[in-house]
Protein backbone atom coordinates (compact mmCIF):
# COMPACT_ATOMS: atom_id res chain seq x y z
CA UNK A 1 0.00 0.00 0.00
CA UNK A 2 1.02 3.56 -0.85
CA UNK A 3 1.26 6.21 1.62
CA UNK A 4 -1.52 8.45 1.32
CA UNK A 5 -2.65 12.00 3.06
CA UNK A 6 -5.82 11.95 4.74
CA UNK A 7 -7.13 15.61 4.02
CA UNK A 8 -10.87 15.49 4.75
CA UNK A 9 -11.79 12.48 6.22
CA UNK A 10 -16.35 12.48 6.90
CA UNK A 11 -18.18 10.56 8.33
CA UNK A 12 -22.08 9.23 7.88
CA UNK A 13 -24.59 7.08 9.51
CA UNK A 14 -27.59 5.43 8.31
CA UNK A 15 -29.24 1.97 7.96
CA UNK A 16 -27.94 -1.12 6.55
CA UNK A 17 -30.78 -1.34 4.06
CA UNK A 18 -29.36 2.56 2.63
CA UNK A 19 -26.68 3.20 -0.05
CA UNK A 20 -23.64 3.99 1.06
CA UNK A 21 -21.93 6.72 -0.13
CA UNK A 22 -19.48 6.27 -3.14
CA UNK A 23 -15.84 7.25 -4.78
CA UNK A 24 -16.80 10.67 -5.83
CA UNK A 25 -18.37 11.19 -2.04
CA UNK A 26 -16.03 9.74 0.32
CA UNK A 27 -12.37 9.85 0.69
CA UNK A 28 -10.42 7.09 1.90
CA UNK A 29 -10.59 6.32 5.85
CA UNK A 30 -14.24 7.73 6.13
CA UNK A 31 -16.29 6.37 7.97
CA UNK A 32 -20.35 5.25 7.91
CA UNK A 33 -22.10 3.76 10.61
CA UNK A 34 -25.15 1.40 10.45
CA UNK A 35 -27.27 2.80 13.41
CA UNK A 36 -29.76 -0.78 12.81
CA UNK A 37 -27.25 -3.34 13.32
CA UNK A 38 -24.17 -1.27 14.93
CA UNK A 39 -21.50 -2.24 12.26
CA UNK A 40 -18.72 0.20 10.80
CA UNK A 41 -17.28 0.81 7.50
CA UNK A 42 -14.11 2.58 6.01
CA UNK A 43 -13.73 3.52 3.18
CA UNK A 44 -10.53 1.96 1.60
CA UNK A 45 -10.33 4.07 -1.55
CA UNK A 46 -12.43 1.80 -3.78
CA UNK A 47 -15.00 -0.02 -1.49
CA UNK A 48 -16.47 0.08 1.98
CA UNK A 49 -15.04 -2.65 4.10
CA UNK A 50 -15.92 -3.84 7.90
CA UNK A 51 -14.26 -1.63 10.44
CA UNK A 52 -12.78 -4.03 13.04
CA UNK A 53 -10.21 -1.57 14.67
CA UNK A 54 -12.60 -1.81 17.98
CA UNK A 55 -12.92 -5.95 17.64
CA UNK A 56 -8.93 -5.96 17.45
CA UNK A 57 -8.32 -3.56 20.23
CA UNK A 58 -10.60 -5.61 22.29
CA UNK A 59 -8.95 -8.95 21.51
CA UNK A 60 -5.65 -7.84 22.16
CA UNK A 61 -6.52 -6.55 25.44
CA UNK A 62 -7.64 -9.21 26.53
CA UNK A 63 -4.87 -11.16 25.30
CA UNK A 64 -6.45 -13.50 23.15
Amino acid sequence: MTVRKIAAIKKWQGLSTDTKPTLTDADSGSTFYELNTGEAFIWSGSEWVEDIRLIYALTQALGE
